[in-house]
């Protein structure tokens, strides 16, 4: 059995969900094929991450401008449609809305013994997701219309706890709840010399004679999430240092270091890029 996961941007693997959703495929002995953005080169390439076949492809055959946007767009579409035909999987994990609609695009036309299963691994439904535009209300109109027909496509749904998959459920008038399957694993095993010397790197970092409270903040570096209200609290406070640990764009963490410059309190936050799940657990532990 065949798995084709449709990622519509970067494959880094940092992506708790999708990683455990494949090792778990991978464990039932399906062929796993993941489908990703290619942001460095204009053609396919094909690599191995964390032994999972990863298929990168460009989205944006014509000029990177406001010009040839709407084209771009169009054009990876039809492309990425095409392609995902082409993998003859049997099943199809959309991260996303839109790498669903590609999913269920490339089903079009199929006979019903060949058409590929859909799964929504969105975890958090369209309309309550933070983005870094706002979005108008007609926009958020047509994506409601276009995730709800989606989901009803779907054999299932997957979101990351209860309030979400109810709501969603409400929201949609959707015959069957979707699947709550959280981003963190229930418990870990823990190696304690490795959280301690995970603390003693941050607290170096933050270049104090004594040690420092540290608070931190995990997850998607995105608006809407009180970062801001995070930063602003430091104020507050002497001895408490803040970790930032996760991605996000390269605009909005700008704006908060000018922020936590604003702030005076640059000297006590600490931005860190996201790290595998298997190491996550000593940075949670490494804080107060």
């Amino acid at each position: 059995m065949k798995l084709l996961k449709i990622v519509a941007h970067k494959w880094n693997n940092t992506e708790n969900r999708d990683k455990r959703e494949l090792s778990v495929c991978r464990e039932l002995g399906m062929e796993i094929v993941v489908l990703a953005k290619n942001e460095q080169e204009k053609k396919a390439v094909n690599k191995e991450i964390d032994g999972f076949n990863v298929w990168e492809y460009p989205t944006k055959p014509f000029p990177d401008n406001k010009f040839f946007k709407p084209l771009n767009k169009f054009c990876s579409l039809i492309t990425w449609t095409k392609i995902a035909r082409k993998f003859q999987a049997d099943i199809i994990s959309g991260h996303d809305w839109i790498a669903l609609g590609i999913g269920y695009l490339s089903n079009l036309g199929k006979r019903k013994k060949k058409k590929a299963k859909l799964v929504y691994d969105s975890h958090e439904f369209e309309l309550g997701r933070n983005t870094t535009k706002k979005r108008g209300k007609i926009k958020l109109f047509f994506i409601a219309k276009i995730e709800k027909f989606l989901m009803k496509k779907c054999a299932f749904s997957i979101m990351v706890n209860d309030s979400i998959a109810d709501a969603i459920q409400k929201q949609y008038k959707l015959k069957n709840r979707p699947i709550v399957v959280r981003n963190i694993p229930p418990c870990w095993d823990l190696d304690v010399r490795s959280i301690a010397e995970t603390r003693n790197f941050i607290q170096k970092k933050f270049d104090k004679e004594r040690e420092n409270f540290l608070i931190m903040y995990h997850g998607g570096v995105m608006r809407g999430r009180g970062i801001e209200n995070i930063i602003k609290a430091l104020t507050f406070t002497k001895d408490v240092c803040l970790v930032i640990l996760g991605n996000g764009e390269v605009d909005y963490k700008n704006s908060l270091c000018e922020l936590c410059v604003c702030e005076n309190v640059e000297k006590r936050v600490l931005f860190m890029d996201a790290v595998k799940i298997q190491e996550l657990y000593k940075y949670v532990g490494a804080v107060d």
